[in-house]
């Protein structure tokens, strides 16, 4: 059962799609993708965003995406990405994310906006599962990503991070395929 299925049978509450107020945030382009490195808990963090979006940079430049990153201020900046972290509320943010083309990330708020909104997403899970805590407007257009024979450890703190174990090349077939509808690249990862 969904933690918000849960939630609602406890409560006596009836579950509908969310209403965010979005406020505009002005953006110099309209196609664009958005990724969030960061999540409430050091067990949900993928160390590996800068590598994908190395892979990622030349084909989204080719097609005409940029890339822009969202989060707090404190969180890791990242190369080759317009930088919003901090920049923005949480109205504003809902804008961007309901405008991008697809939205990378870590379990997190942004991911449940992202599904509300029926964005594209590519989540990545560790610690957690999918299926309790993912997205719970979840479509074919929305990939959940987690490690090879994995359980969820529900440890916030997880170490060593088996979100970490998440293959840099799922990540950017899953790109490919809700952006472009094929396989660009044809990388493995090699230990």
């Amino acid at each position: 059962m969904h933690l918000l299925e849960k939630y609602a049978l406890s409560t006596g509450s009836k579950i509908k799609k969310p209403f965010i107020i979005k406020k505009y945030f002005p953006l110099p382009f309209d196609k664009y993708i958005t990724i969030q490195n960061s999540s409430g808990m050091s067990g949900k963090c993928y160390d590996y965003f800068q590598d994908i979006i190395d892979f990622l940079f030349p084909v989204l430049e080719e097609n005409g995406y940029k890339i822009v990153q969202i989060g707090s201020k404190d969180d890791l900046p990242l190369n080759k990405v317009i930088n919003l972290q901090g920049m923005t509320n949480i109205n504003q943010t809902a804008f961007i994310l309901d405008n991008s083309k697809l939205h990378i990330g870590n379990d997190s708020f942004a991911i449940h906006m992202c599904s509300a909104f029926n964005i594209p997403l590519i989540a990545l899970y560790s610690i957690s599962s999918p299926g309790i805590a993912g997205p719970f407007w979840k479509n074919k257009n929305q990939i959940c990503l987690t490690p090879d024979n994995w359980k969820p450890s529900f440890n916030p703190n997880e170490h060593p991070k088996r979100v970490n174990e998440i293959k840099i090349e799922k990540i950017i077939n899953a790109t490919n395929q809700l952006l472009f509808n094929k396989n660009l690249e044809s990388i493995e990862t090699l230990f």
